[in-house]
């Protein structure tokens, strides 16, 4: 009866002495395992979206613009997300503006959406009386109501054509400012 009281407390004694060792370990590893993974995370991207639409309201409750993608990878590292094939539609009083390219760069901490390759914007795409821009890189700064580029443009306007390199539009003054190398040519309709 000595003995098996002995083992019991030898046991007991093992359980007290191995026990904060075990949790030591255990705690030790999940926690070097999630700052491994947290590592992992911050150098890739930390989420993906496929076919995604994002929508922004007004205080009055109307539509201000749509952003849709076919696809959406964030960068928590480089803080941005990379689009594929983005269309963006901004909803104006009496205007409706249409921006779709190849690739787009949406910046967390910034109000731009960088637009590359294939570029083209449409004011009042549904109209006869449309103007199409296109360019193979512009930036839109939405809050600001700016879009600009340094790259080659050319506009569009029924059968009048306007080349530049570089260009700034401000949507709020619906002015355009063509930065050099300007050309044109336009037809006017005789009445």
């Amino acid at each position: 009866m000595l003995s098996s009281t002995r083992n019991r407390i030898q046991l007991i004694a093992a359980v007290a002495l191995l026990t904060p060792l075990f949790l030591y370990w255990a705690f030790s590893d999940s926690d070097q395992k999630s700052d491994q993974a947290a590592t992992v995370v911050s150098s890739g991207v930390d989420y993906f979206m496929r076919d995604t639409t994002a929508r922004e309201f007004g205080t009055d409750g109307r539509l201000v613009q749509r952003l849709h993608a076919t696809s959406l990878e964030h960068y928590p590292k480089q803080l941005q997300a990379q689009l594929a094939k983005p269309e963006i539609t901004v909803f104006k009083a009496n205007a409706k503006i249409s921006a779709q390219s190849e690739k787009g760069t949406l910046f967390d901490n910034e109000d731009k959406l960088l637009l590359e390759e294939a570029v083209t914007v449409t004011h009042n795409p549904a109209d006869n009386d449309s103007t199409q821009l296109d360019t193979s890189r512009l930036t839109l700064h939405h809050k600001r109501g700016i879009a600009e580029t340094s790259a080659p443009v050319t506009f569009r306007s029924g059968q009048s054509i306007t080349t530049a390199t570089g260009m700034t539009v401000d949507y709020n003054t619906q002015i355009s400012e063509l930065h050099s190398n300007v050309e044109g040519t336009f037809h006017v309709d005789k009445k």
